[in-house]
């Protein structure tokens, strides 16, 4: 896909508020319109989009016709749980470590885990004395609720040297919310309404 300077995500809901399509006529549009997107990859990210709970899908046979859901709130915890449900139903709680890693770029707390409903990861390294209590210090600050039992956890390095899907997960939930690379070290996210 070639890069444009309004989000993809914000181009095809502009083009749905303009009633329900299906994938050959967004992706006829979108081409027409000078955004090259290939059709593969249109059809994966409104996939991604529609289990986000952002779309609704219906089957017009023998066309999948997408429109915009009516309460298109979730936020990005649920998103990194669905997605790692995606990746390992047996390790979805170490997949949605790493996701919460690679988009956040810091610790993530143990109840940030929790909110993605998934089981708590069983491949981790905590983090130290020292740069815990900085890290909780800021989530306070920004008005993040900690418990005292809250771990503060990183990826294995095992599990750091992975595939490129969750690099394309984590690229793909900082489209969807959203959100650039200076969310950088130390941010931590509460909730992305859309």
């Amino acid at each position: 896909m070639e890069s444009q300077s309004e989000p993809l995500r914000e181009i095809i809901f502009a083009e749905l508020q303009k009633g329900p399509k299906s994938i050959s006529s967004l992706n006829e549009t979108l081409n027409s319109n000078g955004v090259k997107v290939n059709r593969h990859y249109l059809s994966g990210y409104l996939k991604a989009l529609q289990e986000l709970g952002m779309l609704n899908v219906n089957s017009i046979k023998p066309a999948i016709v997408y429109s915009i859901s009516k309460d298109p709130k979730t936020d990005l915890y649920r998103a990194v749980g669905i997605c790692a449900r995606k990746i390992s139903s047996v390790e979805s709680g170490n997949y949605a470590l790493l996701i919460l890693y690679s988009v956040f770029r810091r610790p993530i707390l143990s109840s940030e885990i929790e909110r993605c409903g998934v089981d708590q990861p069983t491949r981790f390294a905590t983090v130290s004395d020292t740069e815990r209590s900085g890290i909780l210090s800021k989530a306070l600050s920004l008005g993040i609720e900690v418990r005292n039992s809250d771990r503060l956890m990183e990826p294995e390095n095992e599990m750091r040297n992975r595939d490129k899907t969750v690099d394309y997960l984590s690229s793909l939930i900082l489209q969807a919310f959203n959100l650039d690379e200076s969310h950088g070290k130390g941010y931590i996210q509460t909730k992305l309404d859309f």
